[in-house]
């Protein structure tokens, strides 16, 4: 349920909230060990941080939600491979002085 209220959002215009109810999802299904809501929580998260600008937060839980789907084996683990492909290439970490 938080997940979809998460998508709503999102498709309403309203990210930050989105993110929150995603966020939420995560911690619900981290608890109760569930991988496979896990992954759709990371893939929700990721998709708010590419609306706001965000592309390498995006990647990061477009990342976990492919390693998720991949191990338990189920199909979604091919449309992130193609959102992860859709990406830019990841911006280099600033470096730090010694």
């Amino acid at each position: 349920a938080l997940n979809g209220a998460g998508q709503v959002l999102n498709a309403m215009g309203r990210p930050e909230q989105a993110r929150a109810h995603h966020q939420d999802a995560l911690t619900v299904a981290g608890e109760i060990g569930h991988p496979h809501w896990v992954a759709r929580s990371h893939e929700g998260l990721a998709a708010t941080y590419l609306i706001t600008g965000h592309p390498d937060q995006a990647r990061q839980h477009w990342e976990c939600a492919l390693g998720l789907y991949s191990r338990i084996g189920l199909p979604e683990a091919a449309q992130v491979r193609r959102k992860l492909a859709e990406l830019p290439a990841a911006t280099p970490q600033q470096s730090r002085p010694e």
